[in-house]
């Protein structure tokens, strides 16, 4: 069996049961049962009563299997991840931006559907209250909808890619944003230049699906000290429970990550899952809160409505 048989198997009987289809049974055999009296039927009913039981717990014991043979067997796609994350580092910095633009400047494909559903989630927390900050900011129609997060951070691993979206917006705005440039390093911190504590909501989409999983461990843990208490962290990522997912990684498109290790990682952090949802594509939306209820000072804003530069979008 192939690692993506493996995987595939592994998201059929992941959810299944018996327990349902036990209900219904035993609720069928009481009603016939209640008004006879008769030893055999009676052995008959514990019988299979017994027999549902070994059903499940067989059932159990192939997730089990199925699982351990997963989390065997993707070590080799880990270290793969790692390796590929590191040459396409080096691409990054050793060759023009250019390299950077067009492989992490793609969009997307989601659904209409589904884009509206992301980008009613960031305007919950799009809050002049709090400071937001955009990881990556790309090419997406999200940062349009945390204009109102004051002062607003966007970083990315160059000016260059930070330009196109400055220019988006007319200099008045452009002179409210913060910009940081970052260096990833796993042995030094990368979101130095933002300040601890003053985050209400981050947002990294499609960023993480290029990290290998101590990547992403790394950036989680310097995201949890920026954050306020109740603050956010917006996330996507490349899961590989699902077969798209895995699919990107063979292409060498994207890092091998699973949901329930990720979701494991925030929760060891001290984070809890406000939001996980996913489509058909091989991203998965994640919404980790760090514990607290979010404050403010601020007793009031100048009212002005920020609007993306027309002669910029027009281009």
């Amino acid at each position: 069996m192939t690692f993506r048989d493996l995987v595939d198997h592994w998201t059929q009987i992941r959810d299944s049961s018996s327990d349902p289809t036990r209900h219904q049974v035993m609720v069928d055999l009481d009603r016939i049962m209640h008004p006879i009296s008769d030893p055999q039927l009676e052995q008959l009913y514990q019988n299979l009563i017994q027999s549902f039981d070994q059903f499940e717990l067989r059932l159990d014991q192939l997730k089990t299997q199925t699982k351990d043979q997963i989390e065997q067997d993707e070590k080799e796609w880990f270290q793969r991840s790692s390796q590929w994350y590191q040459d396409t580092l080096d691409q990054r910095l050793s060759q023009t931006l250019e390299f950077a633009n067009n492989f992490r400047n793609q969009q997307v494909k989601i659904s209409a559907e589904t884009e509206k559903l992301y980008i009613s989630r960031v305007m919950r927390y799009s809050d002049w209250h709090h400071a937001g900050m955009i990881i990556h900011p790309g090419r997406e129609p999200f940062m349009q909808h945390m204009v109102g997060n004051d002062p607003l951070y966007i970083v990315d691993e160059s000016h260059a890619l930070l330009e196109p979206v400055l220019n988006d917006y007319n200099q008045a705005y452009q002179r409210r944003l913060r910009t940081c440039v970052i260096e990833e390093q796993f042995d030094q911190e990368i979101l130095v230049k933002v300040p601890d504590g003053q985050i209400g909501v981050c947002l990294a989409y499609h960023y993480f699906n290029f990290r290998p999983f101590e990547m992403i461990k790394q950036y989680l843990i310097e995201i949890y000290r920026k954050l306020k208490p109740g603050g956010v962290l917006i996330m996507t990522f490349n899961d590989c429970e699902r077969l798209a997912g895995l699919s990107w990684v063979e292409m060498n498109y994207a890092c091998y990550n699973r949901a329930s290790l990720i979701k494991d990682l925030a929760m060891r952090l001290n984070y809890t899952v406000e939001f996980f949802y996913h489509d058909q594509g091989p991203s998965s939306w994640i919404e980790l809160r760090k514990p607290g209820t979010l404050t403010s000072l601020r007793g009031g804003q100048t009212l002005a409505k920020i609007l993306p530069n027309p002669v910029a979008n027009s281009k």
